[in-house]
């Protein structure tokens, strides 16, 4: 018998996306996209462990995949800009959130204002200070 899929924290995995635990799919998050999906599977793969160790590979995988540009389309999806090779700032970021989604590691969506807090608020997982040991 096959195990039950886990999270990126090493939870089980939910198999429905509830709208308010930072899990949920968004027209700019699509997470169930195959370009975002294969963008997780290649994070899990790379990792060194769940959680934070996940989140740092899909970085570095988002950081070599997807070059920075200066664009004006905030609303675009993620996988279309997985698509296109490049991206701005929130841009980028949305990957790594649709991929961090798309292996069960919440994120905080606050608006596209960027802040001093800007990472910590959207992926709390990297917040300084964070005990280790939680999946971390």
């Amino acid at each position: 018998m096959t195990p039950p899929p886990r999270d990126g924290l090493g939870r089980p995995a939910a198999t429905t996306w509830p709208g308010r635990d930072g899990l949920g799919a968004t027209p700019i998050l699509d997470l169930a996209h195959p370009r975002v999906l294969a963008l997780a599977a290649d994070a899990r793969a790379a990792a060194a462990g769940p959680g934070r160790h996940l989140l740092v590979a899909a970085h570095r995988l988002v950081a070599a995949r997807v070059r920075p540009v200066y664009a004006l389309e905030e609303g675009q999806p993620a996988s279309r800009t997985l698509r296109r090779g490049r991206g701005s700032c929130s841009q980028r970021l949305a990957v790594l959130e649709a991929a961090a989604r798309a292996c069960g590691i919440p994120t905080r969506v606050r608006g596209l204002l960027v802040a001093g807090r800007f990472w910590h608020a959207r992926l709390p997982l990297l917040r300084p200070g964070r005990r280790r040991g939680r999946g971390l």
